[in-house]
């Protein structure tokens, strides 16, 4: 009997620290819980805020022009072979410069040199290749250009298309872009004003020019000159 009245007050002590120890959780639970319930957006002037993605795209007509063309010659002796090939590359040249085209804008690429062999191994000569590259800045010259180094002998192999204010287009589109972001927020919030928090260009690849095949004899309405633009952006607004 004495023991159990020993044991009694201990146990009692038990209870007690079990007991405030289930309160003191309680107590830390509801403190915790009351510390998620503080409002995200506390101090920010907006409750909802929306990701929306603006896109603009446009089309326009090229202002300059890469053309490259080759001058190749053959000739059983190299050095004859390398001559004509000069005076081939002269002529041509000269008559780029004739059509108006500067002859800064003129320049070559690729050159080679080497025998060659028909399929009995038997020598056929020296091939001489010679790769240039001219720039047109008045499109209405391109045909005609064209024309006159096909008539000399050149072979004119690719157009490379560029625009020489792509940067100022590029810009605008960016700017409509924003503008239709901005329009698509205030639609999907149902507010005719919004304020917007931030702004970021999304990166993708657009390039300020067009590659065209060139054929012999091609036609000026087969050469696709129009280079495509786009920019797109994407807002975060309330």
């Amino acid at each position: 009997m004495k023991k159990i009245v020993k044991i009694v007050p201990a146990l009692f002590l038990v209870f007690v620290a079990l007991v405030g120890i289930m309160f003191g959780n309680i107590f830390i639970t509801s403190n915790i819980t009351k510390a998620e319930e503080v409002v995200e957006y506390e101090g920010e002037n907006y409750d909802t805020k929306i990701i929306v993605k603006g896109e603009a795209e446009a089309e326009y007509e090229a202002d300059n022009a890469s053309v490259y063309l080759q001058v190749e010659t053959l000739d059983i002796y190299r050095d004859v072979s390398l001559e004509k090939n000069k005076q081939l590359l002269e002529n041509v040249v000269n008559a780029l410069v004739e059509e108006g085209i500067e002859k800064e804008g003129i320049s070559i690429t690729y050159f080679s040199s080497y025998p060659t062999k028909d399929s009995f191994t038997c020598s056929t000569g020296e091939r001489t290749c010679t790769t240039l590259c001219y720039e047109v800045k008045d499109l209405s010259k391109l045909i005609m250009s064209i024309q006159k180094v096909e008539q000399i002998g050149a072979t004119v192999n690719s157009i490379n298309f560029t625009l020489s204010d792509y940067q100022i287009k590029y810009n605008d589109l960016l700017t409509l872009a924003i503008e239709n972001a901005k329009a698509k927020a205030k639609k999907i919030l149902g507010k005719d004003e919004i304020n917007v928090l931030k702004i970021k260009e999304e990166c993708f690849c657009c390039s300020n020019s067009k590659y065209q095949s060139y054929g012999k004899f091609m036609t000026e309405d087969l050469l696709q000159s129009k280079i495509n633009i786009s920019a797109e952006v994407e807002i975060i607004a309330y």
